[in-house]
């Protein structure tokens, strides 16, 4: 299988041995990785870990194509900025070698995704969803806290005068 220099070896069979790779361990991938090294696919084991990459890039385009579409009303001009994205060099780099870097972009895509979602329809369960997937992305990498400042200033712009309310309180910390 394809590998970098520096850790996508390390996450090509980690997910084998239910190790640690370094620091912060990245519980979330190891254990993705370690059930989808169970899964009857053909090739050897750097291979079908490098594959893992490759759905979750693509999970990410599904999600970016979702967000394009929303936003430019045009199946066409979603599809042609989510291929841009998809066949840029640093995004096929992480889609074609084992590591982290794949399931945090379709973390950061679904964010985006359903951050639009909510905020242009005020759908509570777009809200939910999107405090789930950002909570549940921390699992894989704490860099998620970057996107922390966006989802403050959308849940404030959304709603400014009730931002700091009870019910607004309860429904942050229950998702």
């Amino acid at each position: 299988g394809r590998a970098d220099p520096t850790s996508s070896a390390e996450f090509q069979f980690v997910g084998q041995v239910l190790g640690v790779p370094h620091a912060p361990g990245f519980p979330q991938y190891v254990m993705l990785n370690y059930l989808w090294t169970r899964l009857p696919l053909a090739g050897d084991l750097a291979f079908r870990v490098n594959l893992l990459s490759v759905v979750c890039s693509l999970v990410a385009g599904g999600f970016f194509f979702a967000l394009a579409r929303s936003v430019t009303n045009s199946e066409l001009a979603a599809m042609l900025s989510t291929w841009a994205v998809l066949l840029s060099r640093t995004i096929w780099t992480i889609s074609t070698e084992a590591g982290v870097h794949a399931l945090n972009l379709a973390y950061v895509s679904a964010f985006l995704f359903l951050g639009y979602a909510w905020f242009s329809t005020r759908k509570p369960a777009w809200l939910v969803a999107l405090l789930l997937t950002y909570g549940l992305s921390f699992g894989n990498d704490t860099s998620m806290m970057v996107l922390l400042p966006a989802l403050a200033f959308l849940l404030w712009r959304a709603h400014p005068g009730s931002f700091l309310s009870l019910r607004w309180a309860l429904v942050v910390v229950a998702a």
